[in-house]
């Protein structure tokens, strides 16, 4: 099998499941918001949003390094497992502490604070969970990620549904995702068993010590990354009060299917391009434009029809209780854009084995983060901070272009993106100039204009327009048969 099918079916395994756990959990935020109004969605969504940083900042470094190793050393991926997850375990832990320190230091509410120790607790199970989906991905069975994902959202999303309807509130959500992970921990061990036979837990000094030193610089850059996309609402917390989270997570909450096409694309690609950088070093690069080029071409677009009918979507699904969450919409649909290049990009230096460059360029975002996102939230509230959001992912984006393609390669690539900017805009003025007309006409036309302009830019050519969807038609077909064979 090529490593393109490989990868195609990998992405489809990771992307499929992550986009079944989106609709759900989307389905119950939105359920969740009309149920809980603002003040209760954004207490849940704080809550949920330090969660999920903790998480990452105990494991996600960990499964980068993870999935390398037992790409290139298979037989040791019992060894790794263990040497990962007696990291893991400590770094949970603390986050527990932590989490329920910064919630006194920022003075939230005691309830608020009392429910910090529930999602601490769940921090453990979850943690090792993430290590045990990255063996999975390292061994190319992404059909098993979304077998231990989809398992875990269904549970977790009906059990919140009830909970809800018999009349409890944000301590019963948590309280369910505790229970969920834990389970979803125990069906990853069971899997593993399975396919890998029994991984005894034991301390492995030597693996664990080799382990941690490459694992520091992931970790820094990982958690510079992490800390960069969870300042938002930390700061709305602690200025404006939990109404504002919950009015800016109702607009956060509908970019996260670019997330989700991003995070799975990459984490399929990855082994792909370790062995690719490895083995053919001008393959790797061409490959890594091309792949860069079509991430925006396929951006910009999504951009401009979400700016489009912001306000009629928010009204839509949330009510007139969220329509501030409107303007905050249009704005963060640009740093769905950069949620779907910016991890591609850093991936493909940690590839190359290039940490620090990545490093560099996230800490150089959050350094132009931090003051504008206090300075901007400051002045126009929940609309600043997505503006101060869009404007450090701008920046992580050009970091990353720099450290990645070299001095002859930078000023193409820069060409390149003001061109495709230069269509959106231009296609993004005549969706409004066509406002009168009705919808489906307005979209039909601006993607023809949208196409028209591609051409007419030097970004694609006839034949590459032509071949487009035919092509992608043929990948997903070869993809769904090859990821149905490896499930089998």
């Amino acid at each position: 099998m090529s490593g393109a099918v490989r990868v195609a079916r990998n992405t489809i395994w990771l992307f499929g499941s992550k986009s079944w756990m989106m609709m759900l959990t989307f389905g119950f935020f939105v359920f969740a918001a009309r149920f809980l109004g603002a003040a209760g969605l954004g207490q849940f969504s704080l809550l949920k949003g330090y969660f999920e940083l903790f998480v990452s900042l105990a494991a996600s470094a960990l499964t980068t390094v993870l999935v390398r190793e037992i790409a290139a050393r298979p037989g040791q991926a019992r060894k790794l497992i263990s040497s990962a997850a007696a990291v893991a375990v400590p770094l949970a832990l603390t986050g527990g502490a932590v989490l329920y320190g910064l919630a006194v230091l920022l003075d939230y509410s005691g309830q608020t604070r009392a429910l910090t120790l529930i999602v601490g607790m769940a921090l453990v199970p979850a943690s090792l969970s993430l290590l045990l989906e990255s063996v999975f991905v390292a061994f190319e069975r992404g059909s098993l990620v979304a077998t231990i994902t989809l398992t875990e959202t269904t549970l977790r999303t009906g059990l919140s549904v009830l909970a809800l309807l018999a009349g409890y509130g944000v301590a019963a959500l948590l309280a369910v995702l505790l229970l969920t992970r834990t389970l979803m921990l125990l069906h990853g061990i069971l899997l593993i068993r399975r396919h890998l036979g029994r991984v005894r837990p034991h301390f492995h000094a030597k693996t664990t010590r080799s382990l941690l030193l490459k694992w520091r610089t992931f970790a820094v850059e990982n958690w510079t990354t992490d800390l960069f996309w969870s300042l938002d609402i930390v700061l709305l917390s602690v200025l404006l009060g939990e109404t504002a989270v919950g009015i800016y997570s109702a607009a956060y909450r509908l970019i996260n299917a670019v997330w989700v096409v991003g995070v799975s694309f990459v984490r399929a690609i990855y082994p792909f391009l370790t062995r690719l950088y490895y083995s053919a070093p001008e393959r790797y690069l061409q490959v890594t434009r091309q792949t860069f080029s079509v991430l925006v071409l396929l951006a910009i677009p999504a951009v401009v029809l979400g700016a489009h009918v912001s306000p009629q979507l928010i009204s839509l699904l949330y009510g007139q209780e969220y329509l501030a969450a409107a303007p905050v919409l249009a704005i963060l649909l640009g740093v769905a854009a950069f949620r779907l290049v910016n991890p591609f990009l850093s991936f493909a230096l940690f590839a190359q084995g290039r940490q620090l460059a990545s490093l560099r360029a996230s800490l150089l975002s959050l350094l132009v983060y931090v003051p504008l996102l206090w300075l901007f939230t400051r002045a126009w509230g929940e609309a600043g901070t997505a503006g101060a959001l869009l404007a450090a992912s701008a920046v992580a984006a050009a970091g990353y272009a720099i450290q990645l393609f070299g001095p002859g390669m930078r000023a193409q690539v820069a060409q390149q993106v003001m061109r495709s900017l230069a269509a959106g805009v231009l296609t993004f003025a005549l969706l409004q100039g066509l406002n009168i007309l009705p919808l489906t006409l307005r979209l039909l036309l601006t993607t023809l204009a949208y196409a028209l302009l591609l051409l007419a830019l030097g970004l694609v050519t006839p034949a590459q327009l032509r071949a487009g969807a035919g092509a992608v038609g043929r990948t997903t077909q070869r993809a769904f048969h090859s990821g149905k064979e490896g499930a089998q």
